[in-house]
């Protein structure tokens, strides 16, 4: 099986984005980061696109809107389940996050001129490029217990993945029909495993009065999905191993 530095590698030197996202996505000088080796059956959240300033994975040092809500959702869900802050914070370590079974990869591997979530005619053909080159490989080596897409572009990419074994959702679709729900899909070889479609957690959102709500269905997720005997979410898979 490719191991996922493969797939990365393979991502980063792909053609394909830059033919079929031509005119969509930005030139880089460099990649944006990618995401290091999954946990398998970690909590997967799919998300649209990573910006041009590098995205989740870069250093902390760089600002990053969507890891920084998505943090803060975790801190203050923790605070719930009475864990201390200290010792659980994971603004300067990534790892933290990823060892506490949560994982987080983008639909569209390269940064967008503008956002996908019109789904037009070429905003969908790229998308689904991924999907066949990129997320389903991924998807096989991660094993998630559970997928939180995250906004329009990602909610699509999962309804074109699993259209056939438990969530549909196409461009004529709005977010608001799904959102907030669970929807129990079939993934090759794997149990069946929820979807949990809603919003980016982005001040974008806020300006729409719309992130109170996303920020309570993630956590109702988080809540769903923890552990509280090993403090961790997602499930421990034997033997399995994405690096």
């Amino acid at each position: 099986m490719t191991s996922w530095r493969e797939l990365q590698e393979r991502i980063n030197s792909c053609p394909e984005c830059k033919r079929v996202g031509s005119g969509l996505t930005l030139h880089c000088e460099q990649p944006p980061a990618r995401p290091p080796a999954p946990p398998a059956g970690s909590v997967l959240f799919i998300s649209e696109a990573p910006p041009p300033q590098g995205g989740f994975w870069t250093k902390p040092s760089v600002k990053d809107d969507l890891r920084e809500k998505l943090i803060d959702i975790l801190h203050v869900f923790l605070q719930e389940q009475n864990l201390s802050p200290s010792g659980m914070r994971i603004d300067e370590n990534l790892e933290k996050f990823v060892s506490m079974g949560l994982f987080l990869i983008q639909t569209i591997k390269w940064p967008l001129c503008h956002s996908a979530r019109n789904l037009r005619p070429a905003e969908r053909k790229l998308i689904e490029h991924s999907i066949i080159s990129h997320l389903v490989p991924e998807l096989a080596l991660i094993r998630p217990s559970a997928i939180v897409s995250l906004g329009k572009v990602a909610c699509y990419a999962c309804g074109c993945m699993f259209s056939e074994c438990g969530f549909s959702f196409d461009q004529s679709q709005k977010l608001e029909a799904v959102r907030g729900k669970r929807f129990m899909v079939k993934m090759g070889d794997c149990p069946d495993i929820p979807v949990y479609p809603t919003g980016l957690p982005v001040r974008q959102q806020q300006r729409r009065n719309n992130l109170p709500r996303i920020v309570q269905e993630i956590k109702d997720v988080l809540r769903r999905h923890w552990h509280t005997d090993r403090k961790s979410f997602g499930e421990i898979i034997p033997g399995a191993d994405g690096a």
